[in-house]
């Protein structure tokens, strides 16, 4: 397809361990990805996030062609963020490029928000827009459906809808937002999809994480549910089915709690999503 098209721009987030069932390996990943480098027309332009483990990689399929280079922190990049503050439901940072600053006023939560806007900004830059004009962009931005969407119910309760899909990567952004929520914080996982053999190990590094964070509870539904929640101890409660997870959501949400609802698509969580807004908005 990348073939087909010829973009002008081309921009690589992260490699990233998504479908590796498919893919087979991570290299493969990176090297698959990397094909969109590759091929850019003539005279197009690379933008490269160089905090990525695949940065060389994907620097040396960019050799001959012009590229722009983007870092959360790495102030030899071309866009770089300084000043980053993540919030509740926002995240404020100073975008850097050629000498100058622009502070940015994103209107989503999370690190992984500002790295994508950062990708972004450079793709806009290469296009010769100023700062000012990107940040009054970056401020106009809206979640899109299923994705971090935080919805405000009755009983003081919160629901962050991140139910469209899940990855490894995208499911530890996701609990590193619902960490920076105020009160009873609660995440409702379901599976992560395409992952083949590596399902498990991945599922558990999950719930190795979750456990370094402050929330309160994870109530996991799918094939790997029962050994994250052995891993995540007194916090990890597993079911059988969604049936059953929606079942206990109703005797344990009783007020001032926010609830991360979040899996594959596969697993199909925004029928969570649907009963808890249906049963407190």
């Amino acid at each position: 397809m990348a073939h087909f098209v010829r973009p002008n721009v081309a921009i690589l987030l992260n490699a990233g361990s998504s479908h590796i069932d498919i893919f087979g390996s991570y290299q493969q990943i990176v090297e698959t990805k990397g094909e969109i480098f590759e091929s850019l027309t003539d005279e197009g332009i690379a933008i490269i996030n160089i905090d990525d483990p695949a940065v060389a990689k994907w620097e040396e399929l960019t050799k001959g062609k012009r590229s722009l280079r983007f870092s959360l922190a790495d102030d030899t990049a071309d866009v770089y963020a300084t000043d980053i503050q993540c919030e509740a439901e926002k995240s404020v940072f100073t975008l850097n490029y050629a000498g100058e600053v622009q502070r940015i006023n994103l209107p989503v939560p999370g690190e992984h928000n500002v790295l994508n806007s950062l990708a972004a900004a450079a793709a806009a830059i290469s296009e010769g827009f100023e700062l000012q004009s990107i940040a009054d962009g970056l401020g106009k931005l809206m979640p899109a459906s299923g994705r971090l969407n935080i919805i405000r119910l009755q009983q003081n309760i919160s629901l962050i809808d991140d139910s469209y899909n899940a990855n490894p990567a995208s499911m530890k952004a996701s609990l590193d937002v619902l960490a920076l929520q105020k009160g009873v914080k609660i995440a409702v996982l379901g599976e992560m999809g395409e992952l083949g053999e590596h399902a498990l190990d991945f599922h558990l590094a999950l719930a190795e994480y979750g456990e370094q964070t402050g929330i309160e509870r994870f109530l996991l539904v799918g094939p790997h549910a029962q050994a994250m929640a052995l891993k995540l101890g007194d916090r990890g409660k597993s079911f059988n089915s969604k049936q059953a997870l929606i079942d206990h959501i109703t005797t344990v949400i009783t007020g001032d709690e926010i609830i991360l609802v979040k899996g594959s698509r596969s697993a199909g969580m925004d029928e969570i999503v649907d009963f808890i807004k249906g049963r407190f908005e």
